[in-house]
């Protein structure tokens, strides 16, 4: 995918060469990415390839050098904190879900929507979180500390959702769960993204993020190495063996990248 106009409205996000650096570490070196408005954009990658320093990066919420551009919407967001990032629209669910166990669901709920301020909106946002979540009107009353690793999931996609975000960036969010509830947690990736969020999500599992990306990104050592359609990325023969361990894709198929 190529660069655009940063004043384009069908695009939701535009990184140009985001540098991040811990002292004399370069974690990220001069990525570029566009996520279109209404999309799913998966950056895929195996652990230490830079990928959540990027998503941290880009929510404000990391103590590094970081260089570059970032566009939310035709706004500059590189370098605000996450609170101002949050409030123009773009929300982090972080890897390891990071729930407050001893709260309730609700309570975390709660916790996600703390800038409405309309009531009847809070509301809104409550009936639409259990509409597509439904095991979190179940446990409302529980704590969250109880919950599975897949519930534990759908809670903090609730509370990204509840902020009511045109923007939600995934960190890692089948690490660490079973293959069944993967798939569940990838089913609610397309819930939200049908009720009309734009979906930047960094993942390991590239078999599963690219059957419900729209485009993708493969990323190694800190640098993009191939991007385009999900399916141009998942069927191109030398990346799917090198960089995301897709033996089917790796064994047919011409390279894409």
């Amino acid at each position: 995918m190529s660069g655009t106009d940063e004043n384009d409205p069908d695009t939701a996000l535009q990184v140009d060469d985001l540098t991040v650096r811990y002292g004399q570490v370069t974690a990220v070196a001069g990525l570029s990415l566009r996520v279109p408005s209404g999309s799913v954009v998966a950056v895929l990658g195996a652990n230490g390839a830079g990928k959540t320093s990027t998503m941290r990066a880009l929510a404000g919420s990391i103590r590094a050098s970081i260089d570059g551009r970032a566009r939310l919407f035709g706004g500059s967001i590189l370098g605000l904190s996450a609170h101002r990032i949050a409030a123009r629209g773009m929300v982090l669910v972080p890897e390891g879900r990071q729930v407050i166990a001893p709260l309730t669901v609700e309570e975390n709920l709660l916790l996600g929507g703390y800038r409405q301020r309309s009531r009847a909106r809070l509301r809104e946002l409550m009936a639409e979180c259990h509409e597509l979540f439904p095991i979190l009107h179940e446990r409302a009353d529980s704590p969250a500390g109880l919950l599975s690793g897949g519930e534990q999931q759908m809670l903090a996609f609730g509370r990204a959702l509840m902020s009511d975000p045109r923007l939600i960036l995934m960190d890692e969010p089948s690490m660490g769960l079973a293959p069944v509830m993967v798939d569940r947690v990838m089913e609610a990736v397309e819930a939200l993204h049908r009720r009309g969020a734009s979906i930047l999500m960094v993942e390991q599992n590239a078999a599963s993020a690219l059957q419900v990306a729209t485009h993708a990104y493969v990323l190694d050592q800190g640098r993009i190495v191939c991007s385009g359609t999900a399916t141009e990325v998942g069927s191109d023969p030398v990346v799917a063996q090198t960089f995301l361990g897709l033996r089917e894709q790796a064994q047919a198929g011409q390279a894409a990248c």
